[in-house]
């Protein structure tokens, strides 16, 4: 359960996992748990990727392109959540889905290595956020314990599924 909140009378707790019968809680729980098992299959052994396709001494540059692309999408999300969370949540989804098919399919170019790892940092950055949001607003403060508990979890089964 989650601790009583200022003003909220004792006991008036509600247990967590009743969360999940909350509107779009369970949907935005789904999207958490694929979308960070994806990207954490890809990112953990993203230096294994990069050798494998003879990227590995730009290792540093493909993942400084990386996160400047995640910067961007962290100032854009901030600036936007509030209003266009759905779009947003889509378009970083689609371009992460793209930046995987492209690494997929063309990891042998390495413009299209750069174009890809643009994409992806684009679809990550704001991700967060747009989770935490999502999950926030349909579920309050047990949507957000159970959102926790999804994130860790398959962040540590993308490391595993990966290897």
């Amino acid at each position: 359960t989650v601790p009583d909140a200022p003003g909220q009378r004792p006991g008036a707790r509600e247990p967590i996992l009743k969360a999940l019968a909350l509107p779009g809680v369970v949907a935005v729980l789904f999207v958490v748990a694929a979308y960070v098992l994806a990207h954490n299959i890809l990112y953990t052994y993203i230096a294994t990727f990069l050798d494998a396709n003879d990227m590995g001494e730009a290792r540093d540059v493909v993942l400084l392109v990386f996160g400047v692309a995640s910067v961007v999408s962290i100032l854009i999300t901030g600036a936007v959540v509030d209003r266009k969370l759905r779009q947003l949540t889509i378009i970083s989804s689609a371009l992460f889905l793209i930046a995987a098919v492209l690494l997929a399919l063309l990891a042998g170019n390495v413009i299209v290595v750069y174009g890809a790892m643009v994409l992806w940092g684009l679809g990550w950055g704001g991700v967060t956020t747009l989770l935490q949001t999502a999950v926030t607003d349909a579920g309050g403060d047990r949507g957000q314990a159970l959102l926790v508990t999804t994130w860790n979890s398959f962040m540590a089964g993308g490391g595993a599924v990966g290897g």
